[in-house]
């Protein structure tokens, strides 16, 4: 009896605590740093699991959020402004658990 109540339990905290990481690519529309040290970059096309009210979707870069360190704000920040100067198409990956749809990776493929 004790196991199964733990059992359930232990679901109900996984099913709360869920978060999908989701892939999304496409050339960007903004980079917009913050005083922060965060900034947020928008796409021309929005994915459609992030659910934060901006138009275009607004995708976060911040220290302390979906395992993101403060060096890899500023490495994610350079590229992303690769990108964006460069006219190239940028993929991120996201947490859709959260408005803020934070960025943990994301790179350019020269095609």
């Amino acid at each position: 009896m004790r196991s199964i109540v733990l059992g359930i339990i232990f679901s109900l905290f996984s099913m709360s605590a869920y978060s999908q990481q989701l892939w999304h690519s496409g050339e960007l529309e903004r980079v917009y740093p913050q005083a922060n040290g965060s900034f947020v970059i928008a796409f021309k096309t929005s994915h459609s699991s992030c659910t934060n009210q901006s138009n275009p979707k607004y995708h976060y870069v911040r220290a302390g959020e979906n395992g993101v360190t403060p060096e890899g704000v500023q490495n994610m920040l350079s590229v992303a402004l690769a990108a964006f100067m460069g006219n190239k198409e940028l993929t991120i990956k996201f947490d859709d658990s959260a408005n803020g749809c934070f960025i943990n990776r994301l790179l350019i493929i020269n095609r």
